[in-house]
């Protein structure tokens, strides 16, 4: 079998020799997408293609499981010198995207949050697997309007959990991973082309979490009216407020949780990089994953730590078959972090900012920038 190859299996053929390649998988996106370019006469066979959008199909790369899902789209098309196909499709995952949760109880009372998730998938034929503790029952009832992955992604962002789609299309609910890929990525080894990207437009001088719950006889009138939290970032010096509304019945504590998570998680998504290297698999001959610490070793990016790889975007094209990984730093997808520090540290025996390391800088520093950017 070729190195890197891709294999579509629709109405139990299975098609390859494609021209491109493009499969993505995310911590951050709820299905696996696909899409490939091909001839429209496949070496070897006999016939054109014969399937259609809403077929189902299997994902392979070599002998790995790569996605199973639905063909969304088919796009025939030729000139004078080539006739192609495009085919474009998702996981099964991606009918929680697409649908209403019609057919799904429309509200629950003191129910474990996993059983909610789990009835919201049953209705479109999607297996669950729950591998993070959840937390306490919640009162939880449907949106007009709501599509079943909204739904699920109340719940989720409530409990600070990881949704994503498995490659055999059941859904997974958990936690950023501690395990680690055995791969580091390394400037002048194995890493082609890097970019970094800091930025600060989604992130808030104060994030203020409101929400209501049920009234008990610990909990006044008052209180169960407004549960609130509130979380500052250290960093953002200017005056740039939040406030978040949690449509689910939320405590104090619930408030509190999600507003740190919020100030942290947008530090992280604010601190990515992105770096491509040559091929498909990792020196263990396995497909490169998400939700996994990986090294990196990167002095053009001030780079020299472990870091979450959040999405593995698998490609073939004119320079052959590429992997193009995005990753952040794993305190971002951390659920009930601590408080943030105070400060950032400067790097041993090269002063300034390490944006990488720590969460926040301290006010006395950002009044030094801004004091600079004036100059």
């Amino acid at each position: 079998m070729a190195e890197g190859e891709l294999i579509l299996t629709l109405r139990d053929r299975d098609y390859r020799g494609w021209l491109s390649v493009v499969l993505d998988r995310s911590v951050d996106e709820a299905t696996i997408q696909f899409g490939v370019i091909g001839t429209r006469d496949w070496p070897g066979m006999d016939e054109q293609w014969d399937f259609s959008p809403g077929d189902r199909c299997v994902v392979h790369m070599n002998e790995y499981l790569m996605a199973t899902g639905w063909v969304d789209q088919m796009s025939p098309r030729y000139d004078a010198g080539s006739h192609q196909i495009e085919i474009v499709g998702r996981g099964l995952v991606s009918d929680l995207i697409d649908c209403s949760p019609e057919g799904a109880p429309t509200q629950w009372k003191k129910a474990p949050p996993g059983d909610i998730i789990r009835a919201l998938a049953a209705v479109y034929q999607v297996n669950v697997v729950i591998e993070a503790d959840l937390g306490a029952p919640l009162d939880f009832q449907l949106q007009q309007s709501e599509t079943a992955w909204e739904a699920v992604e109340r719940i989720t962002r409530l409990r600070q959990v990881l949704a994503y789609e498995q490659h055999d299309g059941t859904l997974l609910i958990t936690r950023v991973s501690t395990e680690y890929c055995d791969t580091p990525l390394v400037q002048g080894g194995n890493i082609k082309t890097a970019t970094a990207l800091l930025d600060d437009r989604e992130r808030h001088s104060i994030v203020i979490v409101k929400g209501q719950q049920s009234g008990a006889d610990n909990v006044s009138p008052k209180q169960a009216a407004q549960s609130r939290g509130q979380a500052t970032d250290p960093s953002i010096t200017r005056y740039r407020p939040l406030v978040v509304y949690q449509a689910a019945k939320t405590t104090n504590a619930d408030a509190q949780a999600r507003a740190q998570w919020e100030v942290q998680n947008r530090w992280g998504n604010g601190r990515t990089a992105t770096i491509e290297v040559q091929g498909w698999f990792t020196d263990e001959g396995e497909p490169w994953p998400i939700n996994r610490l990986c090294r990196i070793e990167d002095a053009w990016l001030g780079i020299d730590r472990e870091m979450s790889i959040t999405k593995a975007s698998f490609r073939l094209g004119a320079s052959g078959t590429l992997t193009r990984l995005t990753l952040c730093p794993p305190e971002a997808l951390t659920p009930n972090p601590d408080d943030l520090k105070a400060e950032v540290k400067g790097k041993a025996g090269g002063g300034g900012t390490d944006f990488w390391q720590q969460v926040a800088a301290d006010h006395d520093a950002g009044a030094r920038r801004r004091k600079e950017s004036k100059q």
